[in-house]
């Protein structure tokens, strides 16, 4: 295997260990707050990485929800989307988080996998509507998207170094 296949790979064992340790909670509204966290995480080497001048590392010290607005408002469609399932499980990690008994719908799963694609109307139905089953598939699109997109800027950010 090449050296960037082994890094692929690396990179890909790394995503499914944070996706894989989210299914150890019972709890989905935990799994919601550790998603968000993860999500953090390659938000901030994603702004680092896209980073213009030195002025935006500030943006790191932004609130979630600032940190994905500025990147709402790109005009690049793949980066859009992504930024839009941020924005979805931003919201819901917020409603649980300040209302003490918010009960997790389908609608909110809904939401966020929407974005997903037909895939998701696929194994909505396939697994009759469980919800548990449903939200830990959004979360692990939701970071495998964020953390896809860090990949790509760190691959373009490599080849233009070499030049």
């Amino acid at each position: 295997m090449s050296k960037r296949g082994k890094l692929i790979d690396g990179h890909l064992n790394d995503i499914s260990n944070k996706v894989y340790s989210l299914k150890k909670y019972n709890d989905p509204d935990l799994a919601i707050i550790k998603a968000h966290l993860v999500c953090e995480y390659y938000i901030d080497q994603f702004i680092i990485l896209k980073k213009d001048d030195e002025d935006d590392i500030h943006l790191i010290e932004l609130t979630f929800h600032n940190k994905i607005t500025r990147f709402l408002n790109q005009n690049n469609p793949e980066e859009k989307k992504v930024f839009r399932k941020l924005n979805k499980l931003n919201k819901l990690r917020n409603s649980i988080s300040h209302e003490l008994d918010y009960i997790i719908r389908e609608s909110d799963v809904d939401s966020i996998g929407v974005m997903v694609g037909k895939e998701y109307i696929f194994l909505k139905y396939k697994s009759q509507n469980n919800l548990e089953e449903l939200l830990f598939y959004v979360l692990k699109d939701v970071i495998s998207s964020i953390s896809y997109l860090v990949y790509c800027y760190l691959e373009k950010s490599k080849i233009k170094n070499k030049k």
